[in-house]
């Protein structure tokens, strides 16, 4: 008898402390938010998903929940009685007041960010069912990164690989600038604040015209970075630097001089190089507008792209997918460069992720950097060294 009165107080014990836990947990509360302008509303966090209804302007709603990257709220039209006869989800580059959100509140819906069915053509299936950001990091990247560790790679350090549209100086270097206005994205500042400073310094691997043979021929590289004669421009970020993640983007320059088996091999050799020297490479699928001559070949680049992404379990953006929402796909008057934001700071306050190419892809890089962090932690020494010089 008296051990089962004990029995009962532990339980009863326990069960109090739980639902103190919870209690001190308290539950979200949506806000009402309203829009700058009419935005459509789609059953998912996507264009490629039916389309459900229209959101005019200053009309008030309830914002329920967000997706992985931030860039698609869910909304709900709620009447005087509270009932919801619709809802459905909007860019969040549409809100007004954003600065006054804070999505790391926010409930993220884990759900697929397009459907692949709702595709306008066969051909683009594949690539809408990627997602926006990585759903998760793998681990033969967190041993990459171990291997990294070992090698004397710096926590605190990243660095990009690419053609015009990486080295452009909107491209993550904002992250080094001081200034920031990043409106509802609150989660991004413990991610700028780690690794930030290191996107102060030019990358030798990343430069106009560069492709995806270039970076590993040593004539592209530049003394001035501190490369050494006969070393490829790769190899002289990775030794200069000592990053643990590369963002790595070619494709608008190669797609208009190689075969899209030429430039899977290539990408191929250049993550195999990265990881061997423990940094973990990040892969972007690149937008290219319908329109342009090379439309079908980018796309058959972009599946070269998710293939190896798959087989190396290397984390992958989506950009392509991403752009589909914005203006010219997120593209400039030349149909290959990224529009720009317009400020040499991170600045969402406008909601330029609906309208920036390059602002998009700060915000998908950034919340894949966030992943990445989260993951190694426990792998990563609590006193991280230096930024390095250009000199090494």
């Amino acid at each position: 008898m008296k051990a089962r009165f004990l029995m009962f107080v532990i339980a009863l014990a326990c069960l109090t402390g739980a639902i103190g836990v919870l209690a001190q947990v308290a539950p979200f509360s949506p806000p009402t938010v309203t829009t700058f302008r009419e935005a459509y509303i789609f059953a998912g966090p996507g264009p490629a998903n039916p389309q459900v209804g229209t959101l005019y302007a200053d009309q008030p709603v309830l914002l329920v929940e967000r997706n992985r990257a931030g860039n698609w709220v869910r909304i709900q039209m709620v009447d005087a009685n509270g009932f919801v006869y619709r809802e459905g989800w909007i860019l969040s580059g549409y809100l007004n007041e954003r600065a006054s959100l804070a999505f790391s509140q926010v409930p993220i819906n884990p759900m697929p960010d397009n459907n692949p069915e709702y595709s306008a053509t066969f051909s683009q299936r594949e690539l809408y069912a990627v997602p926006y950001v990585p759903a998760g990091i793998s681990q033969a990247m967190l041993d990459v990164y171990a291997r990294g560790q070992a090698l004397g790679n710096l926590p605190n350090v990243i660095t990009k690989v690419g053609d015009s549209l990486v080295a452009s100086d909107e491209y993550l270097t904002p992250m080094a600038h001081p200034s920031r206005a990043l409106s509802a994205f609150d989660f991004l500042t413990p991610i700028i604040n780690q690794y930030g400073a290191s996107m102060a310094l030019p990358s030798a691997a990343a430069s106009i015209g560069l492709s995806s043979f270039a970076v590993v021929d040593p004539m592209w590289a530049n003394p001035e970075l501190g490369c050494q004669p006969g070393e490829t421009p790769l190899t002289c970020e990775y030794r200069v630097k000592r990053p643990v993640v590369a963002f790595i983007m070619f494709g608008p320059n190669d797609v208009r001089a190689i075969t899209d088996v030429g430039f899977g091999q290539q990408m191929r050799a250049i993550v195999m190089q990265t990881m061997e020297a423990g940094v973990i490479p990040v892969l972007n699928l690149f937008s290219i507008h319908p329109n342009d001559q090379y439309q079908a070949q980018a796309i058959n680049f972009n599946r070269q792209l998710i293939a190896l992404a798959n087989e190396l379990q290397v984390p992958l953006i989506n950009l392509w997918a991403g752009a589909r929402s914005l203006p010219n796909y997120g593209l400039d008057i030349d149909n290959i460069h990224l529009t720009y934001s317009g400020y040499d700071y991170l600045f969402y306050d406008g909601g330029n992720d609906a309208y920036s190419g390059v602002a998009l892809h700060n915000l998908f890089s950034l919340v894949t950097l966030g992943q990445i962090q989260q993951a190694v932690a426990p792998l990563t020494a609590p006193t991280p060294e230096a930024v390095p010089t250009a000199s090494g």
